[in-house]
């Protein structure tokens, strides 16, 4: 329902994260949405897309209500960071 381009909106749904903190508490995006599979247990999304405030050009697939746009998890003594959302110029930091 979304393509290369659509303006949609983002969701953080963990705003103390480093990588949402500049998108808190939403942002709008030129973007094209991938879906992926529901996160797992372990993992926590930090960013989603905000489908009650962005429009669709085709119906959703049944039972999605909640779309991760980018999350982590522990691996180790670290961490995985994962995000579908934008350019590297969307998370460069000009200081």
């Amino acid at each position: 329902p979304w393509n290369a381009g659509d303006t949609v909106v983002v969701r953080a749904d963990d705003p103390d994260h480093p990588a949402a903190k500049p998108y808190a508490p939403s942002a709008t995006f030129e973007e094209e949405i991938y879906r992926f599979r529901e996160p797992l247990d372990d993992e926590r999304v930090v960013l989603s897309l905000d489908t009650e405030a962005t429009p669709k050009k085709a119906p959703a697939p049944p039972g999605m209500t909640d779309v991760p746009i980018a999350w982590y998890r522990e691996h180790g003594e670290g961490r995985v960071f994962y995000t579908s959302l934008g350019t590297p110029d969307d998370f460069k930091d000009e200081n």
